[in-house]
């Protein structure tokens, strides 16, 4: 098979499956007609840095070990642009998001990556701009602590901030055009990694920030949801924070900035698809809780709402519309998109179903400035399999049924004596798959627990 001219990855930050799918549809109308559409597809993990590592590596996340206490991708790990590098594709990413950058080691393997907050005008006034920023634990801390701890870290923080609270993506998408006109002159093939983030906290759901509600009520509710919600006030407090009113609220938002946004990114998709030899994917990296089971925004869960994520693939041989209700993993994007190069990395890949494409998800608690409650100090395992959901935390297991609905099902404590890896899967060579990983998981997670919950 002939290798595609580029690859394009898009990644919409934090986009739940059901804020994409409202009503049935995504209002993609291109990728909708031309994409294989996958509707089980989950992240590994539960936030950017450990769910991108994923599809950078093809690795889980005990496996890349790059979580919330690492903060780091480890240098020895060879990356998805470092293998497309080495089969003559320049690769370049276009950001608006830090966690994918220097920062936190994601950028390796790129030839170059444009963080859009330089290369954009801040819509917003100073002060404004300001209490943003102050809106925001980890810069707030920072400043008000007195000195940044980092003086790179500290740049980037406040210059992303200047552009935080307004939207990117129209200056994200011309860079990306400007790119490919380049080097479609030197006949230079392209991967091109985009991270759009309109669709993470605070959720746009105009050019710049704005409330979406109008009465006096519901405005409270959403400017305290807000907060509470960018704080995960609840990690740190036993508190109902945030209501269900501001639940829906939030919510609500998201489902609004994906509207905001989808008909010029299919367009966009379209521009780069049709009539070419190009490989468009499509897909959010995770996605957010708005009240699920309890948890709130990103870091520490493994609900339907924070790991199932749309994903569409619109492949450079243009074989047409088809749906996968199989679940799947994005860490299988790795070896997928290598594939679709002639890369020869194994069979597992979005389009088998092996063992090892079994889709696994894992969370690892966060330290909230050192003021998570201890009951949320836990690691998280959960694997799928015939419909349900198979959850490890705290040496005990839990399932819950996969549904289309949401809130989702909580999830039923198993009895104490019932392992699901040895008693509930028939497939003999996907239940060893699962004990290797369930063995490797608890090792590594073990290093990550305070001493009293080991």
């Amino acid at each position: 098979m002939k290798q595609p001219n580029n690859i394009i990855l898009i990644v919409v930050d934090s986009l739940r499956y059901d804020s994409t799918f409202q009503d049935g549809h995504s209002g993609l109308n291109y990728a909708e007609k031309n994409a294989i559409s996958f509707t089980q597809a989950r992240s590994s993990g539960c936030w950017t840095l450990p769910s991108t590592a994923s599809v950078f590596t093809g690795l889980m996340p005990h496996q890349h070990q790059t979580t919330s206490q690492t903060r780091c991708l480890p240098k020895q790990l060879p990356t998805l642009a470092e293998k497309l590098k080495a089969v003559g594709y320049q690769p370049i990413q276009i950001t608006g998001n830090m966690v994918t950058t220097d920062l936190f080691g994601l950028d390796r393997g790129f030839d170059a990556t444009f963080k859009i907050w330089n290369h954009v005008q801040p819509r917003l006034n100073k002060l404004t701009r300001f209490i943003m920023l102050l809106s925001r634990p980890r810069v707030r801390k920072e400043v008000l602590d007195g000195g940044f701890f980092n003086a790179k870290k500290a740049s980037q923080y406040l210059n992303a901030g200047n552009v935080w609270a307004q939207c990117t993506y129209h200056d994200l998408f011309a860079k990306a055009r400007e790119i490919l006109a380049e080097n479609e002159k030197r006949a230079q093939k392209n991967f091109l990694f985009l991270n759009v983030m309109e669709t993470h906290f605070p959720y746009h759901v105009d050019r710049t920030f704005r409330l979406s509600t109008n009465s006096l009520p519901n405005m409270v509710q959403e400017t305290t949801g807000l907060y509470h919600t960018v704080n995960q006030s609840f990690l740190k407090g036993d508190h109902n924070y945030i209501k269900p009113r501001a639940q829906r609220i939030l919510k609500n938002r998201q489902r609004k900035s994906w509207r905001l946004i989808r008909k010029d990114l299919d367009e966009f998709i379209r521009e780069l698809h049709e009539d070419k030899n190009n490989l468009v994917i499509l897909c959010a990296d995770h996605g957010d809780n708005f009240g699920d089971q309890g948890w709130f925004y990103h870091f520490a869960n493994v609900t339907d709402g924070g790991n199932r994520v749309p994903l569409f693939w619109l492949g450079h041989d243009h074989p047409g519309a088809k749906v996968i209700d199989r679940p799947v993993s994005l860490t299988l994007l790795f070896n997928s998109i290598l594939k679709a190069c002639n890369v020869n990395i194994g069979e597992s890949s979005l389009f088998e179903d092996n063992p090892d494409t079994t889709s696994i998800m894992q969370s690892y608690w966060y330290d909230n400035h050192g003021k998570t409650l201890a009951k949320y100090k836990f690691n998280q395992f959960c694997f799928i399999d015939n419909n349900t959901r198979y959850l490890l935390k705290k040496n005990r297991w839990y399932r819950s049924p996969i549904t289309q609905n949401y809130p989702e099902e909580g999830f039923s404590s198993l009895p104490h004596d019932v392992n699901p890896v040895e008693e509930c899967i028939s497939d003999a060579d996907k239940s060893a798959f699962l004990k290797r990983q369930v063995a490797d998981f608890e090792k590594f997670s073990a290093q990550l627990l305070p001493a009293r919950n080991k």
